[in-house]
């Protein structure tokens, strides 16, 4: 459903107005820029289809343009945006609603922070039901990437089988839109090369990936749409799970979305390939049903509603794969899902229950092993919604849930749910300006039908974690604080399994077993370098006997330094220190990374060169191994005004690996084509 609510955000006319959270930007001082909202044309308000603009700071490095995402109304609309002349812009094809409406630009850095780069309210204008082309805005928008790489090896040694020296690889994704007043239609599909058929996704050289057309109408009073190919519903339930899957659907419901109902008829796995091309071409190998949701109390709005699911159908339970496979199993389930807010949406109430038959192939079973149900009920609580306490803001989420499912519960539709569980979770997290934490303890027992021949087994994890990010004015020009830019983590967590009920003529072994972790880590920027280090000790405990108790410690230390705009340096060591108490052994093993990235010609000519080390030694000895590897990379033609995601590339790469046993070298030669400075991922879970 993301990629659909993304596409109608799309359609934003908005005027823009900064709010507090651009103030309150994370991340180190070199890092404190932000993005600027461009002004409306007629300087009030935008009009019903006028581009929305996000200007980029021209210093911002290229790697930190690709970590880059857009939120409105706390929706990722980043797969929509365009990039050109250091901006970002999304082209409206249909209207928000009028009012309000909260547009927010964020990084994801490697580590997983999230840093706010620019927030603004937007003042939708005129009237949304209606998407008038504009003279100024083109009604149809066609964009493509393509990325193909040939290679060609010219010397190996001591590998064995090897792939052919020749290959070449590579895929291209391509999307439209056309918009004409209340219609509005959306395509895009990827292809797949690679002339190795061994290495191809679907055993061709040659082959479709992943494709979704779609068709909607947006009335005064009802809205409809007709989608084809790959999609993933907004459905996530026991009964069927959300990835993306080939197939047909069509929805139609309220403008107002307070009642709408969705029918659909897909492959039961994920597939790819031109093979079934549309998903309907197999009724044997076919999933068919229906989803509504409905919100039954005017007086409560959005905040309560209630989501019917039913499905029947056979083929594969296999899960991801390539279509085709003999047909197996058959099953038919349907669910219903409540949720509730209250208090202004601090407290949020969600029940869920599914009934689901399952017949696994020639198989027989009793009825009750055919049927199974599964129901949970949650709980969360959120006191604090970025509330200024002490300065800071403060967020706080209290949550707990029961979830029971059943042991013989199956639904072809989610293969991937795990049954035979009851469980307890209960857990809670903070955020405190700099400071963040996150705690859960987890009980949860298996053989929930209470079979007299399994046995039964209680599972109890406990998980912490916290993160110190103090947000720290940059020093003056040519000082740096002995701390720098510095941070703090924590992550504990034990999980233990344990015997509880033990059948009288049981012969397997007994249970009793424990997990732990502990890291403690560390670091700080200065600048144009920075460091982080992190010790951890594990462990693993059985009170049986019945395998060896161990305990490891791993230390961790990295740092990065950009000797000027053109080079940077990066280097780090893993030390781990492994012991089996029972066999009375001891394994340490060092690894050592060692990365030069530089710019010999501003924007035409770069270099890589990368070295590892890796040493084991103690009880277990096995040959010490060494990769060097690197790249040089020739922009012969740079992106061009008029062709913005376009260059083409000369790469040269070569890799050299060295063993006890073992001397190789290889070396490849490759030029990229049509290379885009923001290449779409060819193939993810639920759009493409």
């Amino acid at each position: 459903m993301l990629a659909f609510v993304g596409f109608i955000l799309l359609g934003a006319t908005a005027f823009g107005q900064e709010t507090d959270d651009t103030q309150k930007l994370d991340g180190t001082a070199q890092d404190q820029w932000t993005a600027t909202l461009a002004p409306a044309k007629n300087g009030d308000s935008y009009g019903p289809l006028e581009e929305i603009v996000i200007r980029i700071p021209d210093d911002v490095p290229f790697e930190i343009l690709l970590r880059l995402g857009l939120e409105v109304d706390a929706i990722d609309v980043t797969p929509l945006l365009a990039f050109e002349d250091q901006s970002f812009t999304y082209r409206p094809q249909q209207a928000l609603e009028p009012g309000e409406h909260e547009l927010r630009m964020i990084e994801l850095t490697p580590d997983g922070e999230i840093i706010a780069r620019g927030s603004w309210v937007l003042f939708v204008s005129g009237d949304a039901g209606i998407a008038d082309v504009s003279p100024d805005v083109d009604p149809f928008s066609l964009s493509a990437t393509n990325s193909v790489e040939f290679s060609q090896r010219l010397d190996d040694k001591g590998f064995s089988n090897q792939p052919a020296r020749g290959q070449v690889s590579g895929g291209g994704y391509a999307d439209t839109a056309y918009s004409a007043g209340r219609w509005s239609v959306t395509g895009n599909a990827n292809y797949l090369l690679e002339t190795q058929k061994a290495r191809s996704s679907t055993g061709r050289r040659f082959d479709l990936g992943e494709y979704n057309f779609n068709t909607r109408f947006d009335g005064e009073d009802i809205f409809g749409q007709v989608a084809l190919g790959h999609q993933s519903l907004d459905i996530d339930n026991y009964i069927m799970s959300n990835y993306s899957r080939r197939g047909l659907s069509a929805s139609l419901g309220s403008a107002d979305e307070m009642i709408a109902v969705t029918g659909f008829s897909f492959l039961p796995e994920s597939t790819v390939g031109s093979e079934n091309i549309t998903g309907l071409g197999d009724s044997d190998n076919r999933l068919m049903g229906f989803q509504a949701t409905a919100h039954p109390v005017p007086a409560w709005g959005q905040d309560f509603s209630v989501t019917g699911i039913y499905y029947n159908g056979q083929g594969s339970n296999g899960g991801f794969g390539i279509g085709g496979d003999t047909i197996v199993n058959e099953g038919d389930g349907w669910g219903v899902t409540v949720e509730h807010f209250l208090f202004e949406r601090s407290l949020q109430l969600t029940g869920q229950y599914a009934r689901s038959n399952f017949e696994q192939g020639d198989v027989v079973v009793g009825e009750d092993e055919a049927q199974g149900d599964a129901w949970s009920f949650a709980a969360a609580y959120t006191p604090f919604q970025s509330e200024e306490i002490g300065g800071e803001y403060l967020s706080v989420t209290i949550g707990a849930q029961y979830e029971r499912v059943d042991t013989f519960f199956n639904s072809l539709a989610n293969s991937s749910l795990a049954a035979d569980r009851e469980s307890v979770l209960l857990y809670s997290d903070i955020n405190w300006g700099s400071v963040s934490a996150n705690a859960q303890a987890l009980y949860q027992t298996n053989n929930v039908d209470d079979l007299e021949e399994l046995p039964t087994e209680r599972l109890s994890s406990y998980q912490f974690s916290a993160n110190y990010y103090p947000t720290i004015a940059p020093p003056a020009e040519g000082e740096t604080d002995w701390f720098g830019q510095p941070f703090l983590n924590l992550n504990a967590g034990t999980a233990g399994n344990k015997r509880i009920k033990t059948p009288e003529a049981y012969l397997g072994t007994d249970t009793d077993n424990q997990n732990y972790s502990v890291t403690l880590g560390g670091g700080s920027s200065y600048g144009a370098w920075g460091w982080q280090l992190s010790e951890t000790f594990s462990g693993f405990l059985d009170r049986t006997n019945q395998s060896s108790d161990s305990t490891n410690y791993m230390t961790d230390v990295s740092a990065n330094w950009a000797i000027s705009d053109a080079v940077q340096v990066n280097g780090g060591v893993q030390w781990s220190r492994f012991k089996d108490k029972m066999f009375d052994t001891r394994t340490n093993s060092i690894n050592l990374n060692l990365g030069l990235q530089a710019e010999i010609i501003p924007e035409t000519l770069n270099t890589a060169l990368n070295y590892n080390l890796n040493l084991l030694t103690g009880d277990g000895d096995t040959p010490d191994n060494t990769i060097a590897n690197g790249e040089i990379v020739w922009t012969i033609l740079p992106p061009l005004r008029t062709m913005s995601g376009s260059r083409l590339r000369f790469r040269v790469l070569w890799r050299i690996e060295m063993a006890t046993v073992t001397k190789a070298s290889t070396v490849r030669i490759g030029r990229l084509s049509d290379f885009c400075e923001f290449p779409r991922p060819l193939a993810t879970d639920g759009e493409i």
